[in-house]
């Protein structure tokens, strides 16, 4: 049997698929943007908005879209151009002066932002709107202050192992032989030791600038069961002018301290101080800071000293975790060539956010300080090295609705092992303690 010739069916074929082919319209510009948009892809519906724009820059539809995507990309000056452009075509949409709202807070326009943000109050949105509205508003009042109160109120009570810094060894060797110690001083005392801190400060803001007077006030007491000669009293004022941007804070001040030992008066000192931190990104920010101190030492005038430190600390945050690490160079320029020294520090810290507001902290810090003269009684240059580890769990038992106040408390150890080319500086030392705090 013959079979018939496919060649009309080819015909037929191409003829209805150039049919389809033909009533099919191409995509556009504004349907592509649409889609791209609703998959999250902001950057490239834009541009696909404004290449609608430009061929139908009247189209109310076409400009929402083009401010809602130039804001997800971060342009809010774009957006706002683009919702005025809808505004002016119906001057009561209440959507969009919502949105232009939006744009203005994120351009620091807070008094633009809030008038639109009540008259969209006036027309009586749904409750989730208006909940949103006065949190925005909310915002807005605090951006307007002009005083920042903050604060902590620490009380921690402790086991110190080794009060005197006490040596290893009782007997030292020295140029006119070997010496016992007394001991009371050549064998460490231990003792328990309730203290407190106070941090108060006060920032006074500058509108419509970045920046703000910071004063800071920090008060240091800590009281020995038996060992009086040891309690510290210890003040410090600091002021200054702080200037932020938005991922930069740099701070400039004076400052003054204050310090007694076993109530007499041990060490005054004033000088200035600077920081800058720097966000680099989400997860990764440094500190850069700067001090040049003078130093007056009221019972030893020979340690009377210039004192100079530069250091730096980078901190990287990924979710729950915390890695700190910080270096620092210090140069004390004492009047007696043996008190003075020069020292380097470094230390590493993690930090880990658990649930039920638990966290904890290790950390290592280690110091090498080299010092200039012969001590004459053991006819040799002193330099000593510190290695330091710490370990602590810490709880929030109590925090506001808003986070910003809270009670902490903390449990921490601390073990000092300091090596001294002169052994009577060479000491061990364990310090356990538990701290309460509040901070607001």
């Amino acid at each position: 049997m013959r079979l018939p010739s496919p060649l009309p069916f080819f015909f037929i074929f191409m003829f209805f698929a150039s049919t389809i082919y033909a009533g099919a319209s191409p995509e556009t510009d504004f349907s592509l943007g649409r889609r791209l948009f609703a998959d999250g892809q902001y950057k490239e519906a834009l541009s696909h908005f404004i290449k609608a724009f430009r061929d139908d820059p009247a189209n109310p539809e076409i400009n929402f879209y083009l401010g809602r995507s130039a804001f997800e990309t971060g342009d809010f000056e774009t957006a706002v151009m683009a919702f005025d452009r809808v505004l002016i075509m119906d001057p009561e949409a209440v959507r969009i002066k919502l949105e232009i709202a939006r744009s203005y807070m994120e351009l620091g326009s807070f008094q633009a932002a809030g008038q639109l943000f009540k008259e969209v109050l006036e027309t009586d949105p749904p409750a989730n709107v208006r909940s949103n509205i006065e949190q925005f508003l909310a915002i807005i009042a605090a951006s307007q202050k002009r005083h920042f109160f903050s604060g902590t109120l620490t009380l921690t009570y402790g086991y110190d192992d080794n009060v005197k810094v006490s040596p290893i060894d009782r007997l030292v060797e020295t140029v006119i032989g070997d010496v016992l110690l007394e001991e009371d001083t050549g064998t460490p005392q231990s003792d328990y030791v309730l203290s407190n801190i106070v941090m108060l400060n006060h920032a006074y803001r500058f509108l419509d600038t970045p920046y703000s007077l910071v004063t800071s006030v920090t008060n240091y007491n800590s009281f020995y069961g038996k060992e009086h000669g040891y309690d510290v009293n210890y003040f410090r004022l600091s002021s200054g002018f702080s200037w932020k941007g938005l991922t930069t804070v740099w701070s400039n001040s004076l400052f003054l301290n204050h310090l007694d030992l076993g109530y007499d008066r041990y060490l005054g000192s004033n000088g200035f101080e600077s920081r800058l931190s720097l966000a680099l990104s989400r997860y990764l920010s440094v500190m850069f800071d700067a001090k040049i101190e003078n130093r007056a030492f009221f019972q030893t005038q020979q340690k009377d000293a210039l004192n100079i430190r530069v250091g730096l600390t980078p901190v990287l945050s990924l979710g729950p975790n915390r890695f700190t690490a910080s270096f620092s160079q210090e140069y004390e320029n004492a009047d007696a060539d043996y008190y003075k020294y020069d020292r380097v520090s470094a230390m590493i810290r993690y930090d880990r956010v658990l649930p039920r507001d638990f966290s904890i902290f290790f950390s290592y810090r280690f110091q090498e300080t080299n010092y200039d003269g012969r001590e004459s009684l053991f006819d040799r240059t002193r330099g000593d090295d510190t290695h330091e580890l710490s370990a602590g769990i810490s709880k929030v038992l109590w925090k506001s609705s808003n986070g910003r106040k809270k009670i902490t408390a903390q449990v921490g150890h601390t073990y000092t092992d300091s090596d001294s080319s002169i052994p009577l500086y060479t000491y061990r030392k364990n310090v356990t303690s538990t701290a309460l705090a509040y901070s607001f």
